[in-house]
């Protein structure tokens, strides 16, 4: 009797180790896992488009040469996409700016930089103007305002790349 109580013992314990170290193993990976995902630098910009997000991941084989960057954000309501993106030829030159695409429609809107020194849409004195006239864009193809500018179409046109490569994944 006290030999198979022995056994039973010797038998539970073996079981609470294994379970023990399994546990802790997934935990210890689980951690490895978020020190490494955490250490992945992302543009600032995602954090400012996107409040929510809970972490992105770099996209790369874009659709379209105006295209500079991209990530596949994740949030806590589902899944947007951020690209920096640099237009066509303007006026004067090109306008760098990144979106924040959600559900195919330009959520976020930020201006970088660029060499284009005319800015259409009162870019440069009133960036809160172009993000106002480019949020809410569907990539229908249609111009953001009236009477638009050689820039602002070299933008939508940029912008249209992005909604295109969004579709595309």
């Amino acid at each position: 009797m006290a030999n198979k109580i022995v056994k039973t013992v010797i038998v539970l314990f073996s079981a609470i180790a294994a379970v023990g170290a399994t546990v802790g193993g997934y935990y210890g990976l689980k951690d490895k896992i978020d020190e490494n995902y955490a250490a992945v630098p992302l543009p600032d910009n995602i954090a400012e488009m996107f409040p929510d997000s809970r972490g992105a991941s770099e996209l790369s084989d874009f659709s379209s040469p105006y295209i500079t960057a991209g990530y596949e954000v994740t949030l806590a309501s589902g899944t947007a996409y951020y690209y920096e993106l640099v237009t066509p030829s303007g006026y004067t030159g090109t306008v760098e700016f990144a979106v924040g695409i959600q559900d195919g429609v330009v959520t976020a809107y930020k201006f970088i930089g660029g060499d284009e020194n005319t800015i259409g849409l009162g870019m440069a004195s009133d960036p809160e103007r172009a993000e106002a006239a480019f949020v809410g864009y569907p990539g229908d193809g249609t111009g953001v305002a009236a009477g638009t500018t050689v820039t602002s179409n070299a933008i939508t046109t940029a912008i249209d790349a992005a909604l295109e490569d969004v579709e595309a994944r």
